[in-house]
């Protein structure tokens, strides 16, 4: 008589392994039907036995912005003139090695912007009384040291072309002759020029001696005994911006800026409601800009993050800067209206070593550019407008 088989179906390990196989591709269907893939191994495993994908938002601990150093601009490649959201900008220029008689005389100014809302530009240009350092002068220091009679008419286009073909268009003034001749006849008499613009809600940059592309230039036209005339182009022996702030701002905002160095000093503690073995998926310091009292133009602004090493002294505020985060240097347009900084890497460094989490601090990648500023809403009574720290994180089994 034929024996029957080992794997009959009706041999008891037949069945379970087919109602074991069944049971878990019953599992597996659930888990593509709920798109979830690790489900099955979920409803297989306990509570304990699998990790957790988790979120949390942290207020700062502590943050503070350094208020009204106002940077010398000297090295800037930009010179800034325009009275824009609270902040009045002139420029001063000197021009050395000059000689021959001037016949006619012309400064010539490369635009490279034009910001703000206002109807008129009007800039003006005087004679400086007073002696001053492009390395070292500031608004303070130089003391409205100029006479307030024009000794140039500025020639241009209409103010919409200028706005339209920024860094294309030029601003050139005709100067008195005389003057330039007598800065020839005694060069004691050479504190150069001031160019100066009054109207309300307009800001030009222009090209300084320090930029990459064009650069300002006196273009002298000289007498020759020939009787030709002999036309020699002067560029700037110094120039420097200067500007005064001329509204107060609000105390409760953060700011960063250029020309006036604003930073802000920001501190986390992310180990009082994150597990300390906790693996940081992402986190990202998330500003709300106030545009009221921002002063931002259509080359944006660029910052740096920097550790803070020690922290000598809390009111004031007083501490020392350690490295560069790398990973949280930024661009931020002049449209963003919220402000996102990757630092992931840095809160991971937090987990691990809570004794190197002394704060941190965000400023200007070129503080002497311009005169452009960010303002930040601070206040910790509106969780969805003050700075926050959004972190995913993920915990593992127990």
């Amino acid at each position: 008589m034929k024996q029957p088989s080992k794997f009959s179906e009706n041999h008891p390990m037949t069945n379970l392994k087919l109602l074991l196989l069944s049971f878990f591709a019953l599992l597996l269907l659930s888990a593509c039907t709920n798109n979830d893939p690790i489900q099955a191994r979920r409803d297989l495993l306990g509570p304990g036995d699998y990790g957790r994908i988790l979120a949390t938002s942290l207020m700062p601990q502590g943050n503070d912005t350094s208020f009204g150093k106002i940077e010398n601009a000297g090295r800037g490649v930009y010179l800034v003139a325009g009275n824009l959201a609270g902040t009045q900008s002139q420029f001063l220029m000197r021009f050395t090695g000059l000689s021959g008689t001037v016949k006619t005389a012309q400064l010539v100014l490369p635009i490279h912007l034009v910001a703000g809302t206002g109807l008129d530009f009007s800039p003006s240009m005087h004679r400086v009384t007073g002696d001053w350092q492009e390395d070292s002068v500031t608004a303070v220091k130089f003391n409205e040291q100029y006479d307030r009679l024009t000794v140039g008419t500025p020639v241009f286009g209409p103010l919409d072309s200028l706005r339209k073909n920024t860094d294309k268009d030029t601003l050139w003034f005709d100067i008195d002759s005389t003057l330039v001749q007598t800065w020839i006849a005694d060069s004691t008499q050479n504190l150069g020029l001031l160019v100066n613009a009054q109207a309300p809600d307009l800001l030009a940059e222009f090209h300084s001696r320090h930029s990459l592309t064009k650069v300002p230039r006196l273009k002298l036209v000289l007498s020759q005994s020939t009787g030709r005339d002999t036309t020699r182009f002067f560029a700037p022996s110094a120039d420097a911006f200067i500007f005064t702030r001329t509204a107060t701002l609000p105390p409760d905002r953060l700011y960063l800026g250029n020309g006036e160095r604003f930073q802000i000093f920001f501190s986390f503690t992310p180990r009082d409601s994150i597990s300390d073995n906790a693996t940081i998926n992402r986190a990202e310091l998330q500003l709300s800009v106030d545009s009221t009292y921002s002063l931002s133009t259509a080359d944006g602004f660029s910052f740096l993050t920097y550790l803070v090493d020690s922290v000598a002294s809390v009111d004031p505020l007083e501490y020392k800067l350690g490295q560069l985060v790398i990973s949280a240097t930024g661009f931020v347009p002049n449209t963003d209206r919220t402000v996102r900084i990757s630092l992931t890497s840095l809160v991971q460094d937090w987990m691990l070593r809570p004794e190197a989490n002394r704060g941190f601090v965000i400023q200007s990648i070129s503080p002497s550019r311009d005169v452009t500023r960010l303002a930040f809403f601070a206040d910790r009574s509106r969780p969805e407008l003050a700075p926050r720290l959004l972190i995913d994180y993920t915990v593992p089994p127990k």
